[in-house]
């Protein structure tokens, strides 16, 4: 799993696990990477890595339930 890719163009479109998955990764040590358009791998700085984990929790917030019943399911 790790290190872990993303398509560079998946914003909004992830779906409420896909955000987890990504949130979880990242907040690993390990290297992170997004495929670009033409599949090469663009790594993502330690530097950046903050400003991505918030706006992966900005995507979970948003996308997953906020009933703790179904939060759970996405969350496992």
């Amino acid at each position: 799993m790790l290190p872990h890719a993303v398509k560079a163009d998946q914003t909004l479109s992830l779906c409420a696990v896909e955000a987890l998955e990504q949130l979880e990764t990242l907040q690993t040590a390990a290297p992170v990477y997004k495929l670009t358009g033409g599949q090469e791998r663009q790594y993502l700085a330690d530097a950046d890595r903050p400003a991505e984990v918030a706006r992966l929790k900005t995507i979970v917030a948003g996308l997953c339930g906020a009933e703790p019943e179904i939060r759970r399911r996405e969350e496992s």
